[in-house]
């Protein structure tokens, strides 16, 4: 009998630790910022477009841009802009004011706030900012947010090789110290891969590179000392 007591206490404690361990990985998830309440979506612009105040639509859910910020974009829940908590995805949105109107896709990462500035222009369309999931001609992938990209995914070129080598892996940064110069422009260092006599044995960190937006603001060049590259927005 004292054995079978004592197997059936080895089972709670089991179970009771078990179930500890389930609540407690949720709560300090919370506490360290993992969970996707920290994911999301903000919309802001950075001068007086002339029209108001924005309402921007996203995932059924309305908000509104009521000020700007001149000095650079603001952090996530920002009074004045139009934050949106948001599961990691693919979301479209609308937004209009006076009678400029925008639309388009956004992707939102776990654990980032995805940042999209909104512009006005002539035709009274567009969002021209360099926010979210980009791809090159060989599916080479970054996510950019804010003042730098990262690698989402490889593709099928050489920075496949390079990741295998052990240079860059997922995460990593490909752009950093992105500054915008004009509506179409920015500034920024980029990531390239190094070679000796064709074979790739390292990566180096060139500055004074450039990014030039389409005016639909769906594809890029990266302008660099050792060449250019094109990337799509991906929706």
């Amino acid at each position: 009998m004292k054995s079978i007591s004592n197997c059936i206490q080895i089972i709670f404690t089991t179970l009771l630790v078990l179930l500890i361990s389930s609540c407690t990985e949720g709560f300090f998830d919370n506490l360290t910022g993992t969970s996707t309440e920290t994911t999301g979506a903000m919309f802001w612009t950075a001068s007086d477009l002339g029209v108001g105040s924005i309402t921007v639509t996203c995932n059924g859910s309305t908000k509104t841009i009521s000020s700007y910020y001149s000095s650079g974009d603001p952090n996530h829940g920002a009074s004045g802009a139009a934050n949106f908590t948001l599961n990691p995805g693919n979301y479209s949105y609308n937004a209009s004011g006076g009678s400029l109107k925008w639309s388009g896709n956004i992707d939102v990462t776990k654990g980032v706030c995805t940042k999209m500035q909104l512009y006005g222009n002539s035709t009274g369309t567009g969002s021209l900012s360099l926010n979210g999931k980009w791809k090159d001609s060989v599916e080479f992938t970054i996510i950019i947010s804010g003042t730098s990209g990262l690698i989402n995914s490889f593709g099928s070129g050489n920075w496949k090789t390079a990741a295998e080598k052990g240079y860059v892996q997922i995460g990593s940064l490909f752009l950093k110290s992105i500054s915008k110069s004009n509506s179409t422009n920015w500034t920024c260092e980029n990531l390239a891969m190094t070679t000796t006599n064709g074979v790739i044995n390292g990566t180096k960190w060139y500055s004074n590179s450039t990014i030039t937006i389409s005016t639909n603001g769906n594809s890029f060049t990266l302008y660099t000392t050792i060449g250019t590259n094109t990337f799509t927005r991906v929706n």
